[in-house]
């Protein structure tokens, strides 16, 4: 680049700092409550036929999380229609059937160490040259 010989060194720290750390931990609590107000309000939703709920619990299953899995699956729930007033003993109340999402979220533990793999790696840039300094080891302490 321009001329120059540069060396690249890929660093992995095995002590994480903390305030990485901190951020890793902030952004997963952040998505997951993100997802729970998502989901307190996609659970609400009555859909009168199991179509438009399985397409819709499709939908939301789809959303690209970064720490977290969603999955789901369609309940069938009943609603006992009574008239106000005393109930007969003839009579049997209508029956409404209608269909919810049920959602499921767990914290994705691969993505959230990759995260931290990741958080924890550096490159570092250089222009000693090898005569100078032969090792990346070397390099870096030459840095600290």
């Amino acid at each position: 680049m321009y001329d120059r010989t540069y060396r690249f060194a890929v660093v992995h720290s095995s002590a994480l700092d903390q305030r990485k750390q901190k951020k890793i931990n902030r952004d997963v609590s952040n998505e997951g409550s993100k997802i729970e107000k998502s989901i307190k309000t996609w659970s609400g939703i009555e859909y009168h036929c199991h179509e438009d709920a399985a397409a819709q619990l499709e939908q939301h299953v789809a959303t690209r999380l970064k720490y977290h899995r969603l999955t789901g699956e369609v309940k069938r729930m009943e609603k006992v229609k009574r008239r106000p007033g005393r109930p007969s003993k003839t009579v049997t109340a209508p029956v409404d059937i209608y269909y919810t999402c049920q959602f499921t979220v767990t914290e994705d533990e691969a993505q959230i160490k990759k995260a931290r793999e990741m958080e924890s790696t550096f490159v570092l840039i250089s222009n000693v040259s090898h005569e100078r300094e032969a090792s990346c080891l070397g390099l870096l302490r030459r840095y600290m």
